[in-house]
């Protein structure tokens, strides 16, 4: 059986071309940003709201990446900044390059719809996605630990939130190994997908009354409730 080889750095680009000695060496972790999108929250509440809250978490983060995907995708086609990769795209069929590089003497094998796609550089939908789904995740963590409280010991529970943002981190960099990025691609993406997250957070919240608010270690804690996604059922009014 084959076994795949990871390229050195200035071959990795040309790993699309028909190299065979040369594979995939990093896959972008989708399924662990879903994993986690599930998992934790669950993990997190507690009581008869539970179901409730992880609907509530998992509409904003929906909000969220539809948000993102509106700055994002017209940024791209705006933008039409080429990819890293670009040369080898248009190099699929395995035809070498020439001897001499400074002639740049290539042969196109594609079609119209992939050199466009090859013009999708700026910015990373795939970073500006994965935080727009991380960010709400670790801001709704945080909030459900009482990070946000004003009691002494609650500010190391804004830590909670770092592994998700981790997770996007390494997808965005992830894009720039495998030649898909550069790195103000990868800034872009971010600082899109951190907006949208912050938004879709902020339009899916709503303050708890100064009523319902708790006290934990020695101080009040203004938290956050969801938005439910279904209106609670009104009673009519007795005549």
């Amino acid at each position: 059986s084959s076994r795949s080889v990871r390229c050195p750095r200035q071959h990795r680009a040309l790993k699309r071309a028909g190299d065979p000695q040369c594979g995939r060496f990093w896959h972008v972790p989708v399924l662990l940003c879903a994993a986690s999108s599930l998992a934790f929250p669950i993990g997190a509440v507690r009581g008869m709201t539970a179901m409730d809250e992880c609907v509530a978490l998992a509409l904003m983060q929906l909000r969220s990446i539809a948000l993102n995907a509106l700055m994002t995708e017209p940024t791209k086609l705006l933008a039409g900044n080429l990819r890293p990769d670009f040369i080898a795209r248009l190099n699929r069929a395995g035809v070498p390059p020439p001897a001499d590089r400074r002639e740049f003497v290539y042969m196109c094998n594609v079609t119209n719809a992939e050199v466009v796609e090859g013009r999708k550089s700026f910015p990373s939908g795939h970073t500006s996605t994965s935080f727009a789904a991380m960010v709400p995740l670790a801001l709704f963590i945080v909030r459900r630990a009482g990070a946000f409280g004003h009691g002494r010991g609650s500010s190391w529970r804004l830590l909670l939130g770092a592994p998700f943002l981790a997770v996007a981190f390494g997808i965005g960099i992830s894009r720039n190994r495998d030649e898909w990025h550069h790195f103000v691609d990868i800034t872009a993406g971010a600082v899109i997908g951190i907006f949208a997250g912050l938004l879709a957070y902020r339009l899916s919240m709503e303050p708890i009354p100064a009523a319902d608010r708790h006290v934990r270690d020695g101080g009040s804690v203004a938290d956050d409730r969801p938005i439910p996604a279904v209106a609670p059922r009104r009673e009519p009014p007795v005549l």
